[in-house]
């Protein structure tokens, strides 16, 4: 079970033991959102932690659309390390999608081909990009925290790298997102995500700025960071 209280989504923070499962992607929150995995492989850390390994063609995990944030506050965070950019082609690569039904909030997590990580907020009532600079081959804890009444906040290892006003997202749910990991969640074979992922949590409330440093600070060292 999730340690954090109003997680809706824990997942990929198995640490030594076997490999873990090709099939089926454990969800430690108590929603029990437990991820279908697509040709996804596993990689240990010399700190014994299993990370995903996506190879960009066609990898990828869909979680069940049993995620029930609404119109409340939330956050994203996610370990990951981009071992090769997009072809201009193919501009995008996704880390995180969750994708609201109908006419709601969606949220992607991209990595994009000018070497720049991107957060992209879409719905009735807006659109929003958060960037920061991307690192290649090196782990990166990405925060971004959504603030209905205020604004939407993108962190890099704990550090504020960019902020945007979502106050006219307020009443716009995030209804049944079916997170999606390491794509886009639009077909197969487009958008695929080339790199490892690691501790993805999705959180029913808003992370201040000292509980993710917390986070960074307890976790940063499974990575070599």
């Amino acid at each position: 079970m999730s340690k954090y209280s109003g997680c809706v989504l824990d997942v990929a923070r198995q640490r030594g033991g076997a490999t873990p499962s090709i099939v089926t992607l454990d969800d430690l929150s108590r929603y029990k959102n437990d991820g279908a995995m697509t040709d996804v492989s596993w990689v240990q850390l010399p700190s014994g932690l299993w990370v995903m390994s996506f190879d960009g063609t066609d990898c990828r995990v869909v979680c069940p659309n049993t995620i029930t944030i609404g119109t409340s506050d939330f956050t994203i965070e996610v370990w990951a390390r981009c071992t090769q950019l997009p072809t201009v082609a193919v501009s995008n690569q996704g880390l995180i999608t969750a994708d609201g039904v109908g006419a709601g909030l969606t949220v992607f997590y991209y990595v994009e081909s000018n070497n720049r990580f991107r957060v992209h907020m879409n719905g009735t009532g807006r659109s929003g990009t958060l960037t920061a600079a991307l690192d290649l081959n090196a782990w990166v804890l990405y925060t971004t925290t959504f603030d209905r009444s205020g604004n939407a906040t993108l962190y890099k290892s704990a550090t504020l790298y960019d902020t945007i006003d979502i106050s006219a997202e307020v009443a716009v749910s995030l209804t049944a997102p079916t997170p999606t990991l390491g794509d886009v969640g639009w077909a197969v074979g487009v958008g695929e995500f080339f790199g490892d992922m690691a501790l993805a949590r999705i959180y029913k409330y808003l992370l201040t700025p000292a509980q993710i440093r917390a986070r960074y600070s307890a976790t940063r060292r499974l990575f070599g960071v």
